[in-house]
């Protein structure tokens, strides 16, 4: 990941030019999907979370402060997506077997 590259892309990203998200995406995602998939051990889960990670960082990148280095940025993000995800797992998991067990099914 090429760090002035992937800075002048979010800046066109912030001020909305063209195909900026798209070539931010494709200069990113290896790096990403590869520290996602690290995280959540499953490749479901990993894409799941790679999608989640993009679409929460187009709406974050506004807050990204330019002066500042991405890649920590970036990982802070992931991390977050990646623990959002696994709550929300576990909150499934709960009413599942919450449901299962309230009709007679062993889970």
């Amino acid at each position: 990941m090429n760090q002035e590259r992937v800075v002048a892309l979010v800046e066109q990203v912030i001020r909305q030019e063209g195909a900026a998200f798209t070539e931010l995406y494709d200069e990113t995602v290896r790096s990403v999907y590869r520290l996602v998939y690290l995280l959540a051990g499953f490749r479901s889960d990993a894409d799941d979370i790679t999608q989640e990670t993009y679409i929460q960082l187009y709406k974050s990148l506004p807050k990204y402060d330019v002066s500042k280095s991405f890649k920590p940025w970036l990982i802070g993000l992931i991390i977050h997506v990646v623990n959002q995800y696994w709550r929300q797992q576990q909150r499934l998991n709960r009413i599942q077997r919450k449901a299962a067990s309230e009709n007679g099914y062993a889970y």
